[in-house]
């Protein structure tokens, strides 16, 4: 793995950015199931669909609560072993999901085995770890992680569309956990090499001084930050949680209504991959010049 013009970059960084890929995207399968089969989950149980749309809750919440677990074991072990956990956990849940006979059942495999212990490790650390990769095409690279989703609700809304009519939601999980173990554990052994050597003088100064984010205190861009993706995703989950039921109760087919979600998560996949180029190109931050360092920073890049 030899790096060029002084970049921390190498040639299995890129290997790393595709298995990623493909484990967020498979990943991405669970909260699927949901959005396909919330209609079918609530008749079976005898509910309304509150019942399996709390499912998802609980799962998204256990993600970002259990994100935290995972970045903390990303940091002392590397990414493989969280990966490596998580996907079993997640197989677990879809085939505990499969056996639900009511709420209970369905919230822990959601929320604990799914969320909590799965897809907690799905995102940040696959993201985190790519920083540690990648330097000069860093936002390209997090964009390509982050673009899982978009081939995840590309893929699996008629895959799995097609299973529910045929077999039905608790097949839709069996075969998702299958799936899950089949392809996940291996994908998760090609993360196993550990990232560049990124600590050189010039590389130490560049993400903060005095505990100090663009101007800010840290914590503070932290928080900001937080929001953010607090703010936006609760703007996304309603709409894609619900889409695929709505539009069959329009009177659309499910086919239809699979084909509906897919092409609003192919927009978000080319969406999402644009503007990590456009992040690499213009920065996301401000190129700043401090005295006694002769060194400004911009979008991750040293520029003397």
């Amino acid at each position: 793995m030899s790096r060029q013009n002084g970049s921390i970059e190498v040639q299995y960084g890129w290997v790393i950015i595709i298995a990623s890929l493909a484990i967020h995207s498979i990943g991405l399968g669970a909260p699927n199931i949901l959005f396909v089969t919330l209609k079918p989950i609530a008749v079976d149980l005898g509910s309304d669909r509150a019942m399996p749309s709390l499912a998802y809750s609980l799962m998204m919440l256990g993600t970002g609560i259990g994100g935290l677990a995972m970045g903390w074991w990303l940091d002392k072990r590397g990414v493989m072993e969280p990966v490596l956990f998580s996907a079993v956990m997640i197989a677990m849940g879809s085939f505990l999901a499969a056996q639900s006979g009511g709420k209970w059942s369905l919230y822990l495999a959601n929320g604990i085995l799914i969320g909590l212990l799965g897809k907690a490790a799905m995102i940040a650390p696959l993201i985190a770890n790519a920083t540690r990769w990648f330097d000069r095409r860093r936002g390209l690279a997090v964009a390509i992680i982050a673009s899982g989703q978009g081939v995840a609700g590309v893929v699996w809304p008629p895959v799995l569309r097609y299973i529910n009519d045929g077999a039905g939601w608790r097949e839709a999980c069996q075969f998702f956990g299958i799936f899950v173990l089949v392809t996940m554990i291996p994908l998760a052994l090609l993360l196993r090499p550990k990232p560049p050597a990124i600590l050189t003088e010039s590389q130490a100064t560049r993400g903060s001084e005095n505990g100090r984010v663009l101007g800010q205190p840290a914590n503070g861009v932290q928080l900001a930050l937080w929001l953010a993706v607090l703010g936006c995703c609760a703007a996304m989950a309603m709409p894609n949680v619900h889409l695929f039921s709505h539009a069959t109760d329009l009177g659309f087919s499910s086919a239809r209504a699979a084909e509906l979600l897919s092409v609003l998560f192919a927009a978000a996949f080319f969406s999402r991959i644009a503007f990590g180029m456009l992040a690499d190109r213009i920065g996301s931050a401000v190129s700043v010049r401090r005295p006694g360092h002769g060194v400004g920073w911009l979008d991750g890049r040293c520029h003397s």
